[in-house]
């Protein structure tokens, strides 16, 4: 029994000790054990964060790009060099970019991309009893027929017929082609039509059994609408019968056509030295008229192969030593395997090996004592010796060169353009401070994206119809007459509506066109935000001078103003002397409220914005006074800077016992009550002029 008791007492004793020890030590590291100096910290920093103000978003039609694939650009030579040049279609949507950057430089945009369209030929055709060919066809009948393409015929829209293949059909001096296509049950006879949609461009080559020349082999192509598109399809891509390797054009649609690849051998850039001591230099070209040497600042050994890539039409080299081995490295460490070098680093082209080919990738070796005669390659490579005489071929300039081919651009619909803008929609993920409008369809989707997102202004500019080659006082009754009509754009603060249409010289095509305002008003917007702050007018004088146009469609006088800025239309005018600018800063609010004007509905987008990122780090901790106390310690220094800073008049935040009651806080939720006034911008100046004669100023002004 005694045992019994000091055991118990020793194993008390044994847990009262362990208890201590773990809770002075790991539940509380400040328990300390010797004598010393610990040091702690504790954040107690944390701040408003600033947050973007002067990021735009467009969406439309562009000629090259990813497809639905939100990209920054930065100024107008990126905008040239990853969406291309403006052409007769989308000349108007282009020019919205182009003039953004004449205010601002920060501009998000998303190439629209079109589903599957009929196109109408214009070519009548028929496929009577077991017919299947469609004969003499011309190129530019055939402009969207590609092997897989789905054809009709007439009104027959319940008999597809799949293209089964395509072969020319010389006749003369024309070059026409045949079409095959799968059976049919009726016999056809009508228009024929094409359902098709975007494509890349692209091409196959095969491997020669005795060389390391790829020799193109015309196939098809898939639509590839961005990189990461790319990627989810990679694993399905497949290759017909000694395809080595398929070259697939970034950018889908015709961009992509007429790309160049030349694949350069080792022996390309072989320097020998025969036996006799004469000395050769290979004078190898990878186009026409450019040599190799120069293009690359090492030469491929062993299994290497040299890639140039060239892009005529916009002046651009790019060149990549690869090798076909998926292990490879270069002395760095970094992958060498072709599709990983050309897929992340070119711009132009995607590429796919066929690595189920791995009998063909014995390279021939560099001639010389020990390997075959050099004569054996002094007929298919144009050397010069130590007197700079040529040897070899006249025509030896590299033979791998193929050519990109099949690429097909499709209108984007207004269903297409509403689909690219929401392409952003996530506002947790897309900072997006104004969205310009695509007159194609008259802002609607900009429009929709702001409200739906809250966070945003839409700029949105007049149809053209209602006000080129109008006089003032018409052009003023047709935007009137539109903003009242069942067709107006959505009554919203987040939009805004501007009333006019500008001409300006197109470099491009070299004459005068007339576009759409609501890329300079988002510029303006845009400029206003980095230069001074949200809460300020983008208009008048002072900030809304318009930049860069030769005229605008007309100027309105003051009685037209008036009609125009009651009915939410913003006016754009010419003063003499002053120039073209911005007169009026309403949303397209329909009722009586401080935010009918951008200047307020911006500094609201910009608190919210950034009182709710702050107050994100708050998040899970207790609903105390210590975490209510904390959101204070950050949210009134902010109001106050914005207060010195002329945004608002003055602001109070409530966070305490008395909006945080057990209830409230018994649902997990914590509320901070933040009350705003508003600045006003000054928009009517009255000028009152008193003649008080010979009377005292006193007696005039207290009467």
């Amino acid at each position: 029994m005694v045992s019994k008791v000091k055991s118990l007492r020793s194993l008390k004793s044994y847990w009262w000790y362990t208890f201590t020890i773990d809770y002075k030590i790991k539940g509380n590291k400040l328990a300390y054990l010797s004598p010393g100096v610990y040091v702690k910290e504790v954040d107690a920093s944390a701040i408003v964060p600033t947050v973007s103000n002067a990021m735009a978003f467009f969406a439309g039609e562009f000629e090259k790009g990813p497809l639905e694939e939100p990209f920054v650009i930065t100024n107008k030579k990126e905008l040239e060099e990853y969406f291309g040049e403006p052409n007769d279609q989308n000349y108007n949507q282009w020019f919205q970019c182009y003039k953004y950057f004449d205010y601002s430089n920060q501009l998000t945009i998303v190439r629209a991309y079109s589903e599957d369209q009929n196109i109408n030929t214009g070519v009548t055709v028929s496929l009577i009893g077991t017919d299947t060919v469609i004969r003499d066809l011309t190129e530019k009948e055939i402009d969207y027929i590609r092997v897989g393409s789905t054809l009709y015929i007439g009104n027959y829209m319940d008999e597809p017929l799949t293209v089964v293949s395509i072969s020319k059909n010389s006749q003369g001096a024309s070059t026409l082609y045949d079409v095959y296509v799968t059976d049919h049950t009726s016999d056809l006879t009508g228009e024929l039509k094409i359902l098709t949609s975007y494509m890349n461009a692209g091409i196959d080559a095969y491997r020669d059994d005795t060389t390391m020349e790829l020799i193109p082999e015309s196939q098809d192509y898939d639509l590839y609408k961005n990189y990461e598109d790319f990627v989810f399809k990679l694993p399905t891509i497949s290759f017909f019968d000694n395809v080595k390797i398929k070259f697939i054009a970034k950018d889908p649609g015709l961009e992509g056509i007429d790309i160049d690849i030349a694949i350069c051998n080792p022996i390309d850039f072989i320097q020998y030295e025969a036996d006799d001591g004469t000395k050769y230099t290979s004078q190898a070209e990878a186009f026409e008229g450019i040599s190799l040497d120069g293009l690359f600042q090492y030469a491929p050994i062993n299994n290497e192969v040299g890639i140039v890539i060239r892009d005529e039409k916009n002046d651009y080299i790019e060149t990549f030593v690869v090798s076909f081995d998926v292990t490879a490295q270069d002395g760095n460490g970094r992958s060498m395997y072709i599709e990983d070098v050309i897929n992340e680093n070119s711009r132009l082209l995607y590429a796919v090996n066929n690595d189920a080919l791995t009998d063909l990738l014995d390279f021939q070796q560099p001639v010389g004592p020990g390997f075959e005669p050099f004569s054996t390659y002094i007929q298919s490579h144009i050397y010069k010796d130590s007197q700079g005489n040529l040897l070899g071929e006249n025509n030896a300039v590299i033979k791998n060169s193929i050519t990109t081919y099949g690429g097909i651009h499709i209108t984007p619909t207004v269903g297409d353009i509403y689909d690219a803008y929401f392409e952003v929609q996530n506002k947790e993920f897309y900072d997006i401070d104004v969205v310009i409008g695509n007159e194609v369809d008259e802002g609607d989707a900009a429009i929709a994206l702001a409200e739906d997102r809250s966070d945003c202004i839409a700029f949105i500019g007049a149809k053209y119809s209602d006000v080129v080659g109008k006089r003032a006082a018409e052009a003023t009754k047709n935007l009137v007459d539109y903003m009242l009509s069942p067709t107006a754009p959505m009554r919203t603060m987040f939009a805004s509506f501007f009333g006019n249409y500008f001409k300006i010289y197109d470099n491009y095509a070299k004459r005068y066109r007339y576009i759409n305002v609501a890329g300079d008003m988002a510029g303006l917007r845009c400029q206003t935000n980095t230069n001074q702050a949200s809460w300020w007018a983008s208009a008048g004088l002072q900030r809304g001078r318009i930049r860069n146009i030769d005229r605008i469609a007309f100027s309105p006088n003051q009685d037209q103003r008036d009609q125009l800025y009651k009915n939410s239309i913003n006016p754009i005018v010419n003063f003499p002397g002053e120039g073209n600018l911005v007169w009026g800063q309403k949303t397209l609010l329909n009722y009586a409220s401080s935010f009918d004007r951008i200047n307020v509905r911006g500094l609201f987008n910009t608190l919210e914005r950034a009182m709710a990122k702050a107050a994100k780090s708050q998040v899970f901790e207790f609903n105390d006074s210590y975490t209510r106390n904390s959101i204070l310690a950050m949210f009134n220094p902010y109001l106050a800077t914005v207060k010195a800073g002329r945004g608002i008049d003055d602001f109070l935040v409530i966070c305490d016992e008395t909006n945080n009651t057990p209830d409230i806080i018994s649902r997990n939720q914590l509320n901070v009550d933040i009350y705003i006034k508003p600045m006003y911008a000054a928009e009517f100046i009255q000028l009152t002029f008193t003649n008080v004669g010979t009377r005292s100023f006193a007696s005039v002004i207290g009467a």
